[in-house]
């Protein structure tokens, strides 16, 4: 797994979309972001509680399991901010969610237009060190 470089933002980006992942983390890396992509919840899991992240955007259908299962794992121990992803726009999904702890959520054919913009205030940095 990549190290995050401490001087640009971070992002662990979960969804078996393979191909989604890879538009994104071009797409961050000219805006100035690091990003590593998982593709099952499992490794999102364990890639979230190692840490190093300053956002994680979580698919809510993985191959292995629930996005909605992992981000209860990764609330027992971190508060790092969590866009949910999703496929379809399920009001109950949205709430369900935003009540396990999760900061926004966005439909993932929109994310380009809609999460860079979204997710600027989680990277901001009250000593101005970002």
């Amino acid at each position: 797994m990549r190290v995050p470089n401490s001087t640009r933002p971070t992002l662990l980006l979960i969804d078996d979309d393979r191909e989604l992942c890879d538009l994104v983390s071009r797409y961050l890396a000219t805006e100035g972001f690091d990003s590593t992509a998982v593709h099952t919840g499992g490794e999102g899991e364990r890639a979230a509680l190692a840490g190093g992240f300053d956002l994680i955007v979580l698919d809510v259908m993985l191959p292995d399991c629930k996005g909605f299962d992992v981000l209860r794992e990764i609330r027992k121990s971190l508060t790092t901010p969590v866009l949910m992803l999703t496929a379809k726009g399920d009001s109950f999904d949205r709430i369900l969610g935003l009540e396990l702890g999760a900061d926004d959520y966005v439909q993932s054919r929109s994310i380009l237009a809609s999460s860079l913009p979204v997710s600027q205030p989680f990277f901001a940095d009250p000593n101005g060190t970002h």
